[in-house]
């Protein structure tokens, strides 16, 4: 498949008073048109900060872009120029973000909203931009869309202002969507249409989705490849089924360990002991030795690369599953 978004060697850092901390620390990914690629790591490990740094919406100062490359159609977004970016947010590159409440705009109307979109980026008039608002919300499963354009932000429920939000982020046909963590506030049953319907519609539309989580269901359930990071790394990256199967990174097979499972009601859940280094202090060697059983003295000595662990399958591991 054609690779569209290729990320090399990215590192962001944000500067306190202190000390200057790295929130995504040499992260290199690609994403082929049409594929679902999974982000997955625990809650402080780089997910976000890596989405917004595709769209360069990292916030400066305190943030900063210290090195890497985004390479989306041959050029490196990472240079564009503001009046650049305006051309690619949105119509060529969308996101969805993690609240949508906090997202909206309170005071504007959702047709108002989801018009301004259509205005600037594909020079619609009203009557236009209506038709396509309406499609929208139809082609979202968004009941009542005559009512729906009317209505502000807090009178939709959680489900339908997180629709809205898709149905703005594809309104211009993107190539590439970006959804951050897009059902954490939705209850299961909501959260599973909603994960539904973004898979139809990125199918139909042949866009490729960058789904962050931290859910190991909903990246089995849902995406082509999966990449997993900690602490600012990337530690694996796999075909989906080759992962779940044959997982190779020790943090990787501990969170495979602690899902549920039906064929082990009676097996206790595993945990990783202890907790994920803070950004502010890390070790010296890899991020996760002091809470790896398989560690050894190279491990606290040193950031082991992200190598080749077999055919479209990488670890960042001195010593992965598989081959001890």
């Amino acid at each position: 498949m054609e690779t569209i978004l290729e990320v090399k060697n990215l590192r962001v850092s944000f500067t306190t008073q202190q000390q200057k901390i790295y929130a995504v620390n040499g992260v290199d990914f690609s994403v082929a048109r049409g594929e679902i690629l999974g982000i997955v790591g625990e809650s402080g490990c780089g997910k976000s900060v890596t989405a917004l740094s595709i769209l360069g919406l990292v916030p400066s100062p305190p943030g900063s872009i210290d090195s890497g490359q985004v390479l989306y159609a041959g050029k490196n977004l990472l240079n564009l120029t503001p009046k650049q970016w305006r051309s690619i947010r949105g119509e060529k590159i969308s996101m969805i973000f993690q609240d949508p409440l906090s997202s909206l705009n309170p005071v504007l109307t959702i047709g108002q909203q989801m018009g301004e979109i259509l205005k600037y980026q594909k020079g619609l008039n009203f009557k236009e931009r209506l038709s396509s608002i309406y499609e929208l919300l139809v082609k979202t499963k968004i009941t009542q869309p005559e009512l729906r354009v009317k209505q502000y932000p807090h009178e939709l429920s959680g489900g339908q202002r997180q629709r809205v939000m898709i149905g703005m982020s594809l309104s211009c046909n993107p190539d590439i969507l970006i959804a951050d963590e897009p059902t954490t506030a939705l209850d299961v049953t909501v959260q599973a249409n909603v994960l539904r319907l973004m898979k139809t519609l990125c199918r139909e539309n042949g866009t490729a989705l960058i789904l962050i989580t931290h859910d190991m269901g909903v990246i089995a359930k849902m995406c082509h490849r999966v990449v997993v990071k900690y602490a600012g790394y990337v530690v694996e990256t796999a075909n989906t089924k080759d992962l779940f199967n044959n997982p190779a990174h020790p943090y990787t097979v501990g969170l495979l360990l602690s899902l549920p499972r039906f064929d082990q009601q009676k097996r206790r859940l595993f945990s990783i002991e202890g907790q994920p280094p803070s950004l502010k202090k890390l070790p010296v060697g890899c991020p996760f030795a002091e809470r790896c059983h398989k560690a050894k003295e190279i491990c606290r000595c040193q950031v082991p690369e992200l190598e080749n662990h077999n055919e479209k399958h990488t670890v960042r591991c001195f010593f992965p599953e598989g081959k001890d």
